[in-house]
């Protein structure tokens, strides 16, 4: 019994490195396992497209009181300075007051044929082949694309928020794209508004200029003394929230 004790001992000693080892390429593989998951759900992840959280913008729409939504037109010339005035904006606004950089949605639409200097006759020679003739639509859309630059980004009871933005502009069948200046005032409803008009407000200023000759209007050469090509539009309304209906679903 004494003789088998050595014996048992070394058999022990013998087999606790092989325990060992057997272990450690068990624990290596088990790790290279974990590594390899890890890795495919790394890669996964990479893969996926990443969902951002909606923003919930507020909509605002062009009042249909004429008398408070305006755009005009301004033609700065060496000879002639020319100012036309119309009322009448269809658009709208979406936002959010907590990002307003990242949330803003605006879109208008206007007809340069309903613009006037106040004089009849001077209309007439505006429009006309001798000054400025639209070969086609008098239509144009404004499409906000991107806000480039804005001193806040928080929409603030009754302070003036001014942002740069790149829009897209379309008139008859030609796109560009143009820088716009916006003035942006939010007025929450009080005792107050609520006399003038009803409802959360927004009074958005946006001004931008553009050239004749991008959207394939032409001045003759005789004229460009008295009509610049380089011409500036100007657009002040008011707009109020209002629920958006519901979009009926089979």
């Amino acid at each position: 019994m004494r003789r088998l004790l050595p014996i048992t001992l070394l058999t022990l000693l013998l087999a606790v490195p092989l325990m060992l080892l057997a272990q450690e390429g068990e624990t290596e593989a088990v790790d290279s396992t974990v590594a390899e998951v890890v890795d495919e759900a790394v890669d996964a992840v990479e893969e996926e497209v990443v969902d951002t959280i909606p923003l919930t913008r507020d909509a605002y729409y062009t009042l249909p009181d004429d008398q408070l939504n305006f755009f005009a037109l301004a033609a700065l010339a060496p000879l002639r300075s020319t100012y036309l005035q119309a009322t009448g904006v269809d658009g709208y606004v979406l936002i959010a007051p907590d990002s307003l950089t990242d949330s803003l949605v605006l879109k208008l639409q206007v007809d340069l044929a309903r613009l006037s200097t106040g004089d009849p006759l001077l209309d007439s020679a505006f429009f006309s082949d001798e000054f400025l003739k639209f070969d086609s639509s008098t239509i144009v859309d404004i499409n906000l694309i991107r806000v480039t630059q804005a001193k806040d980004y928080l929409l603030v009871n009754e302070a003036l928020q001014e942002l740069t933005a790149t829009v897209e502009m379309t008139l008859g069948e030609i796109t560009d794209t143009v820088v716009a200046t916006l003035e942006i005032t939010y007025l929450e409803q009080n005792e107050i508004t609520e006399r003038r008009l009803p409802g959360n407000l927004l009074h958005v200023i946006a001004n931008l200029s553009f050239k004749l000759s991008a959207f394939g209007i032409e001045i003759p050469r005789e004229a460009l003394l008295m009509l610049p090509d380089r011409i500036l539009l100007r657009f002040d309304l008011f707009a109020n929230a209002e629920v958006l209906p519901e979009i009926e679903t089979e």
